[in-house]
């Protein structure tokens, strides 16, 4: 049986990007485990009509294109509204890959939105409504590209970087008052986004020869990570960057 300090039952969680990759395995894993979740998505999934049979009265999908302001400013009334009470987790994963030239104004612009604006606003506005309740855990995926230089994709590495700075300032700003706020670095996942590299024999290899453990992550190799970060068995851990990138970063010869 899972010790009680892990249990996510009950819990009420508002989870972005929940429609494909790390979203996918995290909204299922919340459901296993007995959370109440909202999914925020831009397009429906085929998997979710699976997990509304399976969770009815605890999965609570949510329309949402977060690169349009006025929609992520209604997202946590909607949510709270679904779960039937106030977010005690918030996990921000949704992400943008941008198809044009790196180092275009437009690029950073379209990134941004999603991966850093999306999060300032919900998290301005939930971390005080947490705070009001003494206690919240907020989540950002971000990555090891925000810690550290990697080559042709400046938007994305700026925005990680970003979004990692801003959400230590959320758990310095709120801590006094419950509120832990949290980084999830994950290296190269194999997922939807990462699929062109994954296939490549030899960016698979050099990206794989990086690690410690020899082989890329997949998306359920961060549902352990993020479920203890939800959970109290965090509780006196605020501010951090939890890397889960298979030994990359700390891998010399």
């Amino acid at each position: 049986m899972t010790s009680s300090r892990f249990s996510l039952s009950g819990k009420r969680v508002l989870l972005t990007g929940a429609g494909g990759g790390i979203g996918a395995a995290l909204l299922s894993a919340f459901l296993e485990e007995g959370a109440l979740a909202a999914g925020a998505y831009r397009t429906t999934p085929d998997f979710f009509a699976g997990l509304k049979k399976k969770y009815a009265h605890s999965f609570f999908p949510l329309q949402c294109d977060l690169s349009r302001e006025a929609e992520v400013e209604t997202l946590p009334d909607r949510a709270e509204e679904a779960l039937g009470g106030g977010v005690e987790v918030a996990v921000h994963n949704a992400w943008i890959v941008p198809y044009t030239q790196p180092y275009s104004l437009e690029n950073l612009r379209v990134v941004s939105a999603v991966g850093l604006e999306a999060a300032y606003i919900l998290y301005g506005s939930l971390a005080p409504r947490m705070a009001a309740r003494g206690q919240g855990s907020i989540i950002s995926i971000a990555s090891i590209n925000g810690l550290q230089a990697f080559p042709g994709n400046p938007a994305y590495t700026s925005v990680k970087g970003a979004l990692r700075l801003f959400t230590k300032t959320v758990a310095r700003d709120f801590g006094g008052q419950g509120v832990r706020a949290n980084n999830l670095c994950p290296g190269y996942v194999h997922t939807r986004m990462t699929a062109a590299s994954h296939a490549d024999p030899v960016r698979h290899e050099e990206r794989r020869d990086r690690t410690m453990l020899g082989r890329w992550a997949v998306p359920d190799d961060m549902v352990g990570p993020c479920l203890f970060l939800a959970s109290d068995a965090s509780a006196y851990v605020t501010g951090i960057d939890l890397i889960v990138d298979g030994g990359w970063i700390a891998k010399g010869l």
